[in-house]
């Protein structure tokens, strides 16, 4: 696709555009990428695991989408993230324990997906300042019990 030829892009924010499709897997050869906010557009499909090649990345907004599958563990990979944001989308599946490396990690958004399980421990590790998950996900650190 095009967008892959913006090698020197840092910031991209196309949220609210009403943009429709999956998420395009080249957008993982933009390296210099810093910010992308994709949020409230209806991209649907599973999150690219070449996103882990953004080693730059440091806010991830997803938010408000219709993106299925699971979590990809290769966002762990992803060590300058520092905001997460997957809320209100359809993702299944547990929360993937490789998030725990994201040591610069401090608000991590889930809610509104068809997550299950718990919070892994390793994430409850992390210094969050906001970590927000569904009712039924068991978070020892969301009720102060680790």
């Amino acid at each position: 696709t095009q967008i892959s030829k913006m090698t020197i892009l840092w910031s991209l924010n196309a949220s609210n555009c009403d943009f429709g499709g999956t998420l395009p897997s080249s957008i993982g050869k933009l390296t210099q990428l810093a910010q992308l906010h994709l949020k409230g557009n209806r991209l649907s499909g599973p999150i690219p695991t070449q996103f882990e090649n953004l080693n730059v990345l440091t806010d991830l907004n997803l938010d408000n989408n219709t993106l299925s599958g699971t979590i990809p563990q290769s966002l762990g990979n992803m060590k300058k993230l520092r905001v997460l944001s997957l809320a209100n989308n359809q993702l299944t599946g547990p929360i993937p324990r490789e998030l725990s490396g994201l040591q610069d990690l401090s608000e991590c958004r889930l809610v509104g997906n068809s997550l299950e399980g718990p919070v892994p421990e390793e994430i409850c590790r992390l210094d969050l300042f906001q970590l927000e998950v569904d009712s039924n996900i068991q978070c020892s650190c969301c009720t102060g019990d680790n």
